[in-house]
């Protein structure tokens, strides 16, 4: 009798086709409540792209800047829409969270929205 060897299960993306305002809304959900988690079902879907190598190191690079940002935070964070830092032209933002007491944002996310995908780069510092 013949035992088969169990092939790797290959890793599929995500078949949900979201909104940009969806994965926007589900990022902004995600960064306030220091849950990454909750950015995963969107992160899989086809509309969103990273700068990353793949979208799993993206995940744990995310993961940990929600880790450094909950750590360094004092109470609730809030998010502010404003200029691209590094993505610049049409549909280009970043969004700023602060928290109750610092000058200075807590995380920053590069976004960039076109037709039909939206392009989220995080910044290190």
């Amino acid at each position: 009798m013949r035992v088969m060897e169990s092939l790797p299960k290959k890793r599929t993306l995500n078949t949900t086709v979201y909104t940009l305002e969806e994965v926007e809304s589900g990022l902004i959900t995600a960064c306030t409540s220091f849950n990454a988690s909750l950015f995963l079902p969107f992160l899989k879907s086809a509309v969103v792209k990273t700068k990353m190598p793949n979208k799993m190191r993206f995940y744990s690079f995310f993961k940990l800047m929600l880790y450094c940002t909950k750590q360094s935070s004092v109470g609730p964070l809030r998010v502010k829409k404003g200029k691209g830092f590094f993505l610049d032209g049409k549909g280009a933002y970043s969004l700023q969270f602060y928290d109750s007491i610092h000058k200075y944002s807590r995380l920053n996310i590069e976004i960039q929205e076109t037709e039909n995908a939206i392009f989220i780069e995080t910044l290190p510092f």
